[in-house]
C-alpha cells in the first residue's frame, strides 16, 4: 500500500515491501539513472523491509488533474509524456508491466504539463497489465473540451485497437503526427472561415453601396426640393453662363454617384422646359420679396408681429428678446432654464458626484467590490448580488489576510496556487506559494481543505497537512499556505 509522508520541504510517495520481493535488477537501475519521465526515486532498508520513496513535490495526481475539461493539445501532450516514459523503460531493459499506469499513481507537473510515470520494482508486478489496455482506460477518464473537434479520440481509439503491444517511440512519433494533422486541419478550417468572412463582407460592402446610392439618390431629390425658388432659380440662371453644371452636379450627384448619361435631344427639350420655368419662378419669388419688405415695414411701426413666433430670432432683426421658458419634468423638481448652468449642474446628481450605493428594499446596499448576476424570478429584470448579501445567502469565502482580498467557494473544487491559467484564487505576489498549492472542496456540504503536495506545505491551524489527503473546515479556520495566511468563513 502506498502512503504519503513530508519531509522537510518535499513530499514523498512511499511504498513498502519485504526485501525478498523486491526486483533488485530493477531497483539497481532505478538507483543509479535519471530516468527520462520517471518519479525521482530512492530506496531505505529497515529491519529487512524496503520503504520505496518517490518525489512527488509540487505535482499532484492525474486523476486529479482530470477533473478539468482538458483541450486536444493537452491532451496529446500527456500521452506523449507518458509515451516518452514508457520508451525510457524499454531502453533501460525495465518490464513495462511494472509501470504504474493508473491515473492515481501517474503525477503531472501542472505549470508545464509533463507526466511522471512511477516504476514499481516488486516481483509480482507487471504479470497482468497490458500497455494497450490501461491507456486506452486512461483515454477514457478524460473530460474533453466540447469546443474541439474530438475526432482525434476515435483516432486514438483506434489505434489502440490495431496495436495490441504497444511500442512507446513508435507511439510517440504517431501522436506528433496526429497533432501535425490536427493543427493543418485546424489552419484550414480557419483559413476557409476567413475567405467565407471576406466573401460575406465583400457582399455586405456591395449591398451597402447599392442601398448608400439609392439612399443618396433619394436625399438628392429632397435636398433639390427643399432649396428655395430663388436658389434654384439662380442655379439655373448659372447654367446659361457656363457654371450650372457644377451646382446641377450637386444636387443630383451628392455623395460622388455619377449621373447617366442622357441623350442629347431630350436634354435640350428639358433645357428649354428649366427656362421658361425659371423666368416664371423669378417672377413670383420677386413678387414675394417685394411684398414681405413692404409688410415687414409696417410690422416694424406698429410693433405687430403678425402671427410670426415672438421667440424666434431673425438675423439683423431688432427688439427680439425671448422670454424665459419654463420647462416641466414630469415627476420631477421644476427648475427655470434660465438660472443659469451652475444650478443645471447641480440638478444632474450622479453625473456631477460619486455614485451612491444603491439599497435593495430589505436587503443590505450594494457595494459593487464582487458581483453575482442571478435572473429574477418573478418577472425578467435582473438581481446584482454584492459581496456582503453573498454572505447573507450562505456561500462560503476564504478571505486572505495580507490585503482582504476574497474567493467565493461557489464550485466543488477551487484551486488556490500560483499557476494563473490553473487556479481559481490565483496568488502571484509569493513566490513561497507553489503553482497548484491546495484545493477546498465541497462535498455534501462540507468543506476541506487538501494539500497539493506543496513545498511548503499547507496547515489548519497548527496541524500540517499531508499531501493528497482532505481535512475538514470549520467557520473561522486559520489557513496558512507556506507563509501567506488565510482565514476561512463559512457565513
Amino acid at each position: 500500500m502506498f502512503g504519503v509522508e513530508g519531509v522537510g520541504n518535499s513530499t514523498f510517495l512511499v511504498y513498502k515491501t519485504e526485501e525478498e520481493k523486491i526486483d533488485k535488477l530493477g531497483l539497481g537501475m532505478l538507483g543509479n539513472n535519471t530516468i527520462e519521465g520517471f518519479l525521482k526515486f530512492s530506496c531505505v532498508w529497515k529491519d529487512e523491509t524496503g520503504i520505496l520513496n518517490y518525489d512527488i513535490t509540487t505535482m499532484i495526481p492525474l486523476r486529479q488533474y482530470f477533473e478539468n475539461y482538458l483541450s486536444m493539445d493537452q491532451v496529446i501532450h500527456i500521452f506523449c509524456s507518458i509515451a516518452r516514459g514508457v520508451a525510457a523503460a524499454e531502453e533501460y531493459m525495465l518490464d513495462t508491466g511494472k509501470l504504474m499506469l493508473d491515473s492515481r499513481y501517474i503525477y503531472i507537473e501542472v505549470n508545464s504539463g509533463n507526466c511522471r510515470l512511477l516504476y514499481l520494482p516488486v516481483k509480482e508486478m507487471g504479470l497482468e497489465q497490458n500497455l494497450t489496455e490501461a491507456l486506452k482506460k486512461l483515454l477514457l477518464e478524460i473530460r474533453y473540451d466540447v469546443r474541439d473537434d474530438n475526432t482525434y479520440m476515435t483516432e486514438m481509439i483506434n489505434y489502440f485497437n490495431e496495436n495490441r503491444n504497444l511500442d512507446g517511440r513508435k507511439f510517440e512519433q504517431w501522436l506528433s503526427k496526429l497533432s501535425m494533422k490536427e493543427e493543418k486541419a485546424e489552419e484550414a478550417v480557419h483559413k476557409e472561415m476567413l475567405l467565407r468572412r471576406e466573401a460575406q463582407s465583400g457582399r455586405d460592402m456591395t449591398a451597402g453601396w447599392e442601398q448608400e446610392g439609392e439612399r443618396k439618390e433619394g436625399m438628392e431629390t429632397a435636398l433639390f426640393d427643399t432649396v428655395p425658388p430663388a436658389m434654384q432659380n439662380t442655379m439655373h440662371m448659372e447654367d446659361r453662363n457656363g457654371q450650372g453644371e457644377k451646382k446641377k452636379g450637386f444636387f443630383l450627384n451628392l455623395g460622388g454617384k455619377k449621373e447617366k448619361e442622357e441623350g442629347k435631344k431630350e436634354s435640350r427639350r428639358q433645357e428649354k422646359r428649366q427656362e421658361k420655368e425659371e423666368k416664371k419662378q423669378k417672377k413670383l419669388f420677386e413678387k414675394q420679396r417685394k411684398k414681405a419688405e413692404k409688410q415687414g415695414g409696417k410690422n416694424k411701426k406698429s410693433g405687430k408681429t403678425d402671427g410670426i413666433n415672438p421667440y424666434f430670432a431673425i438675423p439683423n432683426q431688432e427688439g427680439q428678446e425671448a422670454p424665459a421658458v419654463k420647462m416641466e419634468i414630469p415627476g420631477g423638481p421644476q427648475k427655470n432654464l434660465d438660472a443659469g448652468v451652475p444650478e443645471a449642474q447641480g440638478n444632474m446628481g450622479g453625473m456631477a458626484h460619486k455614485a451612491q450605493a444603491e439599497r435593495i428594499p430589505g436587503g443590505a446596499a450594494l457595494d459593487f467590490g464582487d458581483t453575482v448576476i442571478t435572473r429574477g424570478e418573478e418577472d425578467s429584470s435582473t438581481v446584482i448580488l454584492s459581496s456582503q448579501m453573498r454572505i447573507e445567502n450562505g456561500i462560503p469565502y476564504l478571505r486572505r489576510t495580507k490585503n482582504g482580498q476574497k474567493m467565493y467557494v461557489d464550485k466543488p473544487v477551487m484551486k488556490i496556487g500560483r499557476e494563473g491559467s490553473y487556479v481559481d484564487f490565483y496568488i502571484g505576489d509569493n513566490p513561497s506559494v507553489s503553482r497548484s498549492h491546495a484545493d477546498i472542496i465541497r462535498e455534501d456540504g462540507i468543506y476541506y481543505i487538501r494539500d497539493n503536495n506543496s513545498s511548503n506545505h499547507t496547515f489548519v491551524g497548527t496541524e500540517m497537512l499531508v499531501g493528497g489527503r482532505k481535512v475538514k473546515l470549520e467557520h473561522g479556520a486559520k489557513i496558512r499556505l507556506a507563509d501567506e495566511e488565510f482565514v476561512f468563513y463559512m457565513y
